[in-house]
């Protein structure tokens, strides 16, 4: 595959996974890798978030303030538990600005 191809052509899915799959195995960082391959970073940056959410792969960053953060759900709880279904709960979000948001089940 020519490599020194310019950004402005257009590559297929197979194309771009090929691409992703040689930066991870390139030990290069992102600038590096994508002057050698022709490519802009935020492009490569777009595909390798794009097939990490297709694969089911996450990469893993630091939450920024503001950020939501998933706290999951609840669901059916086994039988072993379900004594603890009743048990009180106290949930504290802290908002910032020296605001929190306390709920409690007693």
């Amino acid at each position: 595959m020519d490599r020194q191809r310019t950004d402005k052509q257009r590559r297929s899915l197979d194309e771009w996974r090929a691409i992703v799959g040689r930066f991870q195995e390139a030990g290069l960082t992102v600038a590096q890798f994508c002057a050698q391959e022709g490519v802009s970073r935020a492009r490569l940056n777009h595909w390798r978030r794009l097939l990490s959410v297709s694969s089911g792969v996450h990469e893993q960053r630091r939450p920024r303030p503001g950020d939501f953060v998933d706290a999951g759900v609840l669901g059916v709880v086994p039988a072993a538990e379900r004594a603890l279904v009743g048990a009180p709960v106290t949930v504290r979000i802290e908002l910032g600005g020296g605001v929190s948001l306390t709920v409690s089940r007693t």
